[in-house]
């Protein structure tokens, strides 16, 4: 099994005006939940400081594993506002969908978690 710090805001990047690189996820998510095969990662029960900035740690099995996010945005944040942006590092295999009134999820495949 591998063991991988994964830095939430880099690889998640969600496109807003006030969202940055440098932001902590807390400032717009209750809770990040990334579910790898049978396991589930949250930012609340798995996140690391490092260099100051939140991680989210989890573990995977291939390089190009396939996970499903859901995002928790804080109170007052319309969902419609967060959109994906591409990335090299991964495949968005499903979009972004509103779950109820407090939950976005998709899907992706990493390209290569091993770089």
């Amino acid at each position: 099994m591998n063991r991988i710090f994964f830095p939430i805001f880099i690889t998640f990047i969600l496109s807003t005006a006030i969202l940055s690189a440098q932001s902590r996820h807390d400032k717009y998510f209750k809770n990040i939940i990334l579910k790898v095969d049978t396991l589930e990662f949250s930012m609340i029960e798995n996140s690391i400081l490092t260099n100051n900035e939140n991680k989210l740690y989890f573990e995977y099995n291939n390089s190009d594993e396939v996970c499903e996010i859901s995002l928790f945005p804080i109170n007052g944040w319309r969902a419609e506002a967060f959109s994906l942006l591409p990335s090299g590092d991964f495949t968005i295999i499903d979009s972004l969908v509103k779950i109820g009134s407090e939950q976005l999820r998709f899907k992706l495949r990493f390209n290569d978690l091993t770089k």
